[in-house]
């Protein structure tokens, strides 16, 4: 029987070398003491001397060996003694749960104490193979029985801490974020189970990187499902401090799907100034300062409500670092604010742009290739059903492996800092950029807004933003729709003439949430749904939160067939910073309300 002898404190995590462990005889007391006295005057307050059962580790099984004759002639070959111990780091989620960053095994000879600087890195699933232990379920089942001992630790840690004063954590806020885990398995008669030996965070994150990082993959992929996620929370934790106090203006209250907003301000300690038009609005009781506009619905004064809100924030002395809106009816109004108070936020004139769908669409067909070629839209296949709609038949008509390019070019515009117009570094290092003026929009559009006065410097990008919009109408009256028919809406090569060819879909042109989106056919389809919509829909508080403040004008835009998808979007300071990607899988016409089957893909990030 053996016992281990060794250092125990803050002082000694970390620090193989000060604090090396002593392995002794059980039987041999007076030798036991005789360390235990010699070890004791180098304590510091808060510090002792640990006496442990010496825990024997796995060893290798017997196994069956498969050798060429010439091989067993040579004679029997040496099987080295090794045994092994895990680190296991463990960190902890923004939401206080314990998640394995990773898993590792330090391999080396038995005969002497295994250290972090004493072995080699390898996986578990390896290590366990040339112990012998060849099952495949057999892994699985340790390196469950790890993580669970692993996470436990944390778990433990996060307990303790949390009925510790401020003081004994360390200071206001301390908190354990990460931990380092070094165990190993041993016999417990005919059971194996796990020992811990102690937490070891720096030792663990420096010696479990491996000279061939493909090799650590974990079996089961929930397992590691949180690499990459080291540094997400203490990131997070200084995002929180950096926003402690900050006084930020929210411009629109919207409905009860925001209240977990409020509950987040307050988290992050901020001093909210809330505008919204509803004085008794339930959100304005949880925010520092409220101020109510009545008429905030009706955007079409958004002028003026920018000039009474500036003009309320200087009478009453208040300066925001910040504003913004969670209400998509809101977006123009803040931008507005922004540019007046000289606060950082997107151009109106952009956001002016991205609200109006037919704008959006007819923006970026202006915007073609360094060619000059313009790209065709894609028409549903004649004759087929959505359903029948396959990639190859959606990857026709131009449209061909521009998955791949797109993904490239949202690559190359994460590099560059096109937005804000600084693009001396793009020039040197991406020569397959090259920038214009963008091209003024058709003067034989319907649209009311094509006489754009915001054309920024753009990147000719390849494929050409052009290939991800269609033609479109802007329709406020049926006259344009009739207008727009003999001009040739819906005759054969109308995509090639920029017009709209049907099938078609008509929706709101400020709208959300679907309201009112229909597939049509003709233009006797588009009429008839067009009086319907604009008959039931005539103010905001006919269908509040759809967008009706601005109006109730619709678009026409040609039909392209297929799945549909979300794409959110992340930029700060010009730089593409994230792109997620969600597929909600087919819509069912005519309404193409999304069919929310278990089909559907979560969002992938980029």
């Amino acid at each position: 029987m053996k016992v281990v002898l060794r250092h125990s404190g803050a002082r000694f995590v970390d620090q193989a070398s000060v604090s090396k462990p002593v392995y002794l005889s059980l039987d041999s007391t007076e030798e036991v003491w005789a360390w235990v006295v010699q070890l004791l005057p180098c304590l510091l307050p808060g510090e002792a001397v640990l006496l442990e059962a010496f825990c024997p580790p796995l060893k290798h099984q017997a196994h069956v060996e498969v050798r060429t004759w010439e091989e067993y002639t040579d004679g029997k070959p040496q099987i080295p003694d090794l045994s092994f111990r895990l680190c296991a780091i463990v960190t902890r989620s923004p939401q206080n749960t314990p998640l394995l960053y990773k898993l590792v095994c330090r391999v080396g000879a038995s005969h002497a104490p295994l250290s972090h600087h004493q072995s080699l890195c390898q996986s578990l699933e390896t290590t366990l193979k040339e112990c012998g232990f060849t099952d495949p379920a057999f892994a699985v089942s340790l390196r469950g029985l790890a993580t669970k001992t692993a996470l436990d630790c944390l778990r433990l840690i996060m307990q303790t801490e949390s009925n510790m004063s401020s003081q004994k954590r360390g200071g206001v806020s301390a908190q354990t974020d990460m931990i380092g885990v070094d165990l190993l398995f041993t016999f417990d008669g005919a059971t194996i189970k796990p020992v811990v030996l102690g937490f070891h965070p720096s030792l663990c994150l420096h010696y479990s990187q491996p000279d061939q990082e493909q090799e650590i993959k974990s079996s089961d992929g929930e397992m590691e499902a949180c690499r990459g996620t080291l540094l997400l929370t203490p990131l997070i934790r200084s995002q929180h401090y950096l926003m402690r106090g900050k006084t930020v203006l929210v411009i629109g209250a919207g409905g009860y799907s925001k209240k977990f907003i409020w509950e987040v301000a307050n988290h992050y300690q901020l001093k909210i100034l809330l505008v919204d038009c509803d004085p008794n609005h339930f959100a304005s009781k949880t925010v520092d300062h409220f101020f109510a506009v009545p008429d905030l619905a009706d955007h079409l004064q958004d002028d003026q409500h920018c000039m009474h809100i500036c003009d309320w924030l200087t009478s009453s002395d208040l300066h925001p670092d910040g504003c913004v809106c969670f209400w998509d009816d809101c977006v123009i109004l803040t931008s507005q604010i922004c540019d007046k108070l000289g606060l950082r936020g997107a151009l109106p004139e952009a956001v002016a742009i991205a609200k109006e769908k037919s704008r959006t669409h007819l923006h970026l067909l202006s915007l073609v290739k360094a060619t000059g070629v313009q790209t065709a839209s894609v028409a549903l296949p004649s004759g087929q059903t959505d359903s029948q709609v396959g990639v190859k038949d959606r990857n026709k008509g131009g449209m061909s492996g521009l998955q791949d390019e797109t993904l490239r070019a949202l690559a190359e515009f994460g590099a560059g800092n096109f937005l804000t117009g600084c693009t001396d570094t793009i020039e040197t290092s991406c020569t397959h950029f090259s920038f214009v003026d963008s091209v003024r929009l058709p003067a034989n559009s319907s649209s009311p807004s094509t006489d754009d006065s915001f054309h920024p410097r753009v990147p000719l990008l390849s494929p050409s933003p052009s290939s991800y919009a269609v033609p479109c109408l802007h329709v406020e009256s049926a006259l344009d729709l009739k207008k727009a028919a003999e001009r040739g809406l819906g005759h054969p090569g109308a995509a090639q003439n920029r017009t709209v060819g049907f099938p078609a879909v008509m929706k709101l042109e400020y709208g959300a949430g679907a309201v009112g989106v229909r597939k049509v056919n003709s233009l006797a389809q588009s009429l008839a749904h067009f009086e319907r919509i604009v008959g039931d829909l005539k103010e905001e508080t006919d269908y509040p939160g759809i967008g009706l403040g601005w109006g109730n004008a619709m678009t026409l835009m040609e039909y392209i067939g297929g799945t549909e998808h979300d794409v959110d979007i992340i930029i700060f300071s010009g730089q593409l910073e994230g792109a997620f990607v969600s597929d909600n899988g087919p819509t069912r016409p005519p309404d193409l309300y999304r069919d929310r089957s278990p089909d559907a893909h979560r969002p992938r990030c980029r």
